[in-house]
């Protein structure tokens, strides 16, 4: 499927970068997510250096013919914004970045309840930069904290978990359990791979590796953490450099139908043929470790022992006032600091948790 690009260029100054609206082909993208029963998080603006270095006032006009186009669509789950930031090297910069991306987060999410009278969570994808993430955690406007931090296995020691990234590491970051707990934003794992980009896929680690990450991510819902995205789906074979191009769990092919129309046409909404690979497949789809299921195909209450709930918007990530029978809220109350260790009782914002997560479907 080749969605086209509904908004046109923004030239990098910041000056006559308003083209007019192209193609409204999205919502038949999201009509189809929808008959499949996936949940869509919709970037709604995701190219570095145009988020960089783009006018605001273009910025802004992008942004809201997309949530005038999919705003209230059902399939959409949360809006992503800024992919991959580089919160680093020269201070004044990278906070002059943040505070044009929280304004871009406000006025976003002040126009998507303007229009629609819908409230929907935002984030925006970091890097893995643990000397940052506290004060991210405390300046960021967002409602779910998204770091592509899914790559921190051991293969050496067969080990494939997130390392310190809960707990911490002194002196560089206090652990999400703590900055979750006080800021009350939960955190999402936006990429997750038991290969990453330095190993190459081999079956002597992968069948176990992907249910031991999913297994970590399971075991630390009570510890701020909302779920994990695996990346990725299918091979991005258009990336001739490094590894990248070998992270898929399927293998596809153009799909063409009885009147010639392919699935790599322009408009043309007809998924492509897909073939799992293997052993990849099965790991992330049914994989086990110490017996247990802990894939994509398994329910995550199941692997709780949790009911799935509706929960209010006031509902914080460690307030376990409104599990059955629990009487503790046991927000932290003070700053978190290294080596501080807060007593969370949670099912973190279970509404987004339900599917641990679902996928993220990159779109523009």
């Amino acid at each position: 499927m080749n969605p086209s690009n509904y908004l046109a260029t923004l030239n990098y100054n910041g000056t006559d970068n308003i083209v007019r609206p192209q193609g409204k082909d999205h919502r038949q993208f999201l009509d189809y997510c929808a008959s499949l029963g996936l949940k869509v998080i919709w970037p709604l603006y995701s190219d570095s250096m145009g988020l960089l270095n783009g006018g605001e006032e273009a910025l802004q006009f992008y942004m809201r013919a997309a949530i005038e186009e999919v705003g209230n669509h059902s399939a959409i789950l949360m809006y992503n914004l800024g992919n991959e930031l580089n919160y680093v090297g020269d201070e004044a910069t990278w906070k002059t970045v943040l505070a044009k991306v929280n304004r871009l987060i406000d006025y976003s999410r002040d126009y998507q309840m303007k229009t629609w009278n819908r409230s929907l969570p935002f984030t925006t994808t970091t890097d893995d930069n643990p000397d940052y993430y506290d004060w991210l955690m405390q300046n960021m406007h967002v409602d779910i904290f998204t770091a592509n931090a899914g790559y921190r296995g051991r293969p050496a020691l067969n080990i494939f978990d997130f390392y310190n990234l809960w707990s911490g590491e002194q002196p560089r970051f206090a652990g999400f359990h703590n900055l979750s707990c006080y800021y009350q934003v939960p955190l999402l794992i936006g990429e997750m791979n038991p290969v990453g980009y330095e190993n190459p896929p081999t079956d002597a680690y992968y069948p176990t590796g992907f249910p031991q990450m999913w297994k970590d991510i399971i075991d630390h819902i009570d510890q701020g953490c909302i779920g994990g995205v695996f990346f990725e789906y299918t091979d991005e074979l258009w990336k001739s450099f490094g590894r990248q191009s070998l992270l898929g769990v399927v293998n596809t092919t153009i799909n063409c139908n009885a009147s010639n129309a392919c699935s790599d046409q322009e408009s043309v909404w007809l998924p492509d043929k897909t073939q799992p690979k293997g052993w990849e497949y099965q790991a992330v789809c049914c994989g086990e470790f110490n017996g247990k299921p802990y894939n994509m195909k398994t329910d995550p209450f199941t692997l709780l022992n949790r009911t799935a709930q509706t929960l209010s918007s006031a509902a914080q990530p460690c307030d376990a006032s409104w599990i059955k029978g629990s009487t503790s809220n046991s927000s932290t109350t003070n700053p978190p600091t290294q080596g501080q260790n807060s007593d969370a009782n949670t099912l973190i914002l279970s509404a987004l948790a339900a599917s641990l997560l679902v996928f993220i479907i990159a779109m523009l």
